[in-house]
């Protein structure tokens, strides 16, 4: 058997190891909530600034399936 095969196959075997654990030490301190809300605030500031951003191309992306007759879009003088 060659080196990579000898490491895949530890791999393998450790993987479920790795994946489920008997026991989880686990602690959530108040800090932890703080930053999930942290994360989620600028997460949708982020969003927000995108959607600002790529605006013109979303209004006529989405104005092209809502057009009942032939009106004119911005640009298109």
């Amino acid at each position: 058997m060659n080196l990579n095969r000898i490491s895949r196959t530890a791999l393998l075997m450790a993987t479920p190891l790795l994946l489920f654990p008997r026991e989880a030490h686990a602690y959530l301190d108040p800090g932890s909530g703080s930053l999930i809300v942290q994360a989620l605030v600028a997460a949708f500031f982020a969003l927000s600034l995108a959607i600002k951003g790529y605006w013109r191309k979303i209004k006529l992306f989405l104005g092209g399936f809502f057009l009942t007759g032939p009106e004119v879009r911005d640009g298109d003088e």
